[in-house]
């Protein structure tokens, strides 16, 4: 894990990559990205357990996270993000945003 800024994140492994923000009780995951060969096979869940369980640490409540209308992985990324808990949440613009409680 490497700090880029006082409460951005990196977690890295040889399969993916996450990043995400901690400002007080909540946690913005910012971007994940899981390497071709290794998509379709949980990673992404992984990563989001990694932030979560760091975030939730560190005093977070809830995590946020967005998807940008109109991307080629849109649908799909909004579908995983409700497979995994998150919740509908606004849009904002081009953002569709969810949130997800993980508690204190």
């Amino acid at each position: 894990m490497e700090n880029q800024l006082p409460n951005r994140f990196v977690y890295e492994t040889d399969r993916g990559f996450i990043t995400y923000n901690v400002a007080g009780d909540e946690c913005q995951l910012e971007e994940i990205y899981v390497a071709p060969e290794h998509r379709r096979k949980g990673v992404a869940a992984e990563l989001r357990d990694y932030a979560a369980a760091h975030a939730k640490k560190l005093g977070c409540t809830y995590l946020k996270g967005s998807v940008i209308i109109g991307t080629t992985m849109a649908e799909e990324s909004c579908i995983a993000m409700l497979k995994y808990g998150y919740k509908f949440w606004d849009t904002d613009g081009v953002w569709i945003l969810f949130k997800k409680e993980i508690g204190g």
